[in-house]
C-alpha cells in the first residue's frame, strides 16, 4: 500500500463513517513504517492522549509536507 492510498483510506473513512482521530496516529505510524519521516509525522504519531483537533493539525501539516493533494473539507 502506498502513502496516497493510506491516506485516501483514512479520508474516506473519515467522510463515512463514525471516525476516531486516533486513527490518525495510526496513520502516522504506517507511514513512519512506509519509510517517510518528517518532524510533523514523527509529532503525530505521538500524539496517543492529545485531542482530535490536535491531531487533526499534524495530520494536514503533513499532508502538505508529502504534497498530497487533498483539501480538508468538513
Amino acid at each position: 500500500m502506498t502513502l496516497d492510498e493510506l491516506t485516501l483510506e483514512i479520508l474516506a473513512e473519515r467522510a463515512f463513517t463514525q471516525f476516531d482521530s486516533k486513527k490518525l496516529v495510526d496513520w502516522a505510524v504506517d507511514a513512519l513504517s512506509m519509510g517517510y519521516e518528517s518532524e510533523d509525522l514523527l509529532i503525530l504519531a505521538g500524539l496517543d492522549f492529545e485531542t482530535t483537533e490536535e491531531r487533526e493539525l499534524y495530520f494536514w501539516k503533513c499532508i502538505g509536507h508529502f504534497n498530497l493533494n487533498y483539501i480538508k473539507s468538513d
